[in-house]
């Protein structure tokens, strides 16, 4: 019979490793998120709403993108008309698959004499809410085809580390689009 361990003086010592591989990940996850949790436990700051978050709004209820026979989107203002500059951007970030037009009153984006008053050019209504400059983030956004194809939804965002995405959509009563009879 042949020991495994060594003789010295009448001792026997036994030599035994034991690797546990994934009891080492777990202390390589743990030190790892222990490191990256140092800090002075401030979160980045969220940037101020800008053309990025009304584009990531609006994503959604685009219709599908075809650069080569353009859908027609007419957006509209819920409350206030967003700057010029801010509309631009939202159509570059938008892409080109979309012919994107910022109107100021949502009926003139609508043919009042047409039967069911469609959107002109077989197009698309969005009336877009105002988004608040401090959380919650929550936008009214409302889609309009015709006079029985409307509907309204609350649109919340989040800032996810680089970008703002929609976090949830909450159908509402639609209010924005009313013509007279």
């Amino acid at each position: 019979m042949q020991d495994s361990g060594f003789r010295s003086a009448g001792i026997v010592t036994m030599t035994r490793v034991r690797h546990h591989p994934r009891r080492l990940v777990l202390a390589a996850v743990v030190a790892v998120g222990a490191v990256a949790g140092c800090g002075d436990g401030a979160d980045a700051p969220v940037p101020a709403p800008d053309a990025s978050a009304y584009a990531a709004v609006l994503a959604p209820f685009m219709p599908i993108a075809d650069p080569e026979e353009q859908p027609n989107v007419f957006v509209a203002p819920f409350e206030e008309t967003l700057a010029l500059e801010e509309q631009v951007a939202i159509i570059e970030l938008l892409g080109a698959g979309y012919d994107v037009r910022f109107v100021d009153d949502p009926a003139t984006a609508v043919d009042a004499d047409a039967v069911g008053r469609p959107v002109r050019d077989d197009g698309l209504l969005i009336v877009l809410g105002t988004i608040p400059a401090e959380p919650p983030y929550v936008v009214r956004v409302e889609e309009y085809r015709r006079q029985d194809d409307v509907s309204a939804q609350l649109v919340t965002l989040v800032w996810r580390t680089d970008h703002w995405d929609v976090a949830s959509e909450e159908p509402v009563r639609p209010e924005a689009v009313i013509l007279d009879e």
